[in-house]
């Protein structure tokens, strides 16, 4: 058989094995057309609520009054140790309610707001992504050997964070959900925390 294609329009003059001879003529468009593939409206990867008591070392990062409100912004994470870094690990990020360096300034409990326009003083930044794998604000990973384990995590989406010192140990109590109706819940307690000043960097 032959084809002829020309501007919007394609020809085919074809022989078939019983002998037959069959003329087609198409007339439009000759752009191509592709069945889109759906993708999701969430960024979560879990399938279930997840559940955790862990401990291990709490680190603070200090930006100073990012949004002009008054509060510094902070982020606030939690991890197994600081140096070969493997299982659960959580950054929030949120501001506080005064812009001291100190840690003693962020005590207290923050809830989820879903954009950066409205963060304000006692609330955390929910999660989100702006390409792939690009993570921003509050989120739940697991890292295996100082890698983030892109095929498990999810945002921090809605809820509240309260982060806590009790004697020695620095603590940070999770109830929230993620992007697509999980909850993610529980205690990372901390026997160690590390305070950056982030400005003087």
């Amino acid at each position: 058989g032959a084809i002829i294609v020309t501007d919007n329009k394609f020809e085919a003059i074809l022989k078939m094995v019983d002998g037959k001879v069959h003329r087609v003529v198409y007339e439009g468009s000759l752009e191509l057309g592709y069945i889109p593939i759906p993708e999701p409206d969430y960024y979560s990867t879990l399938t279930e609520d997840y559940t955790f008591e862990n401990s291990g070392v709490m680190r603070m990062l200090y930006y100073g009054d990012t949004y002009g409100l008054g509060g510094a912004n902070w982020l606030v994470e939690v991890m197994d140790n600081t140096e070969e870094v493997n299982g659960d690990y959580f950054r929030v990020n949120l501001v506080a309610n005064d812009n001291t360096y100190s840690a003693d300034s962020v005590w207290g409990t923050y809830t989820a707001v879903a954009t950066e326009d409205e963060v304000a003083k006692g609330t955390f930044v929910a999660g989100t992504e702006a390409g792939i794998n690009e993570y921003y604000h509050s989120w739940y990973w697991v890292i295996e050997d100082n890698y983030i384990d892109h095929g498990y995590g999810a945002p921090l989406s809605t809820g509240s964070v309260n982060i806590a010192k009790d004697g020695s140990s620095y603590i940070m109590t999770i109830d929230c959900m993620d992007d697509n109706g999980h909850k993610i819940q529980g205690t990372y307690t901390c026997g160690g925390i590390e305070v950056y000043d982030m400005t003087t960097m």
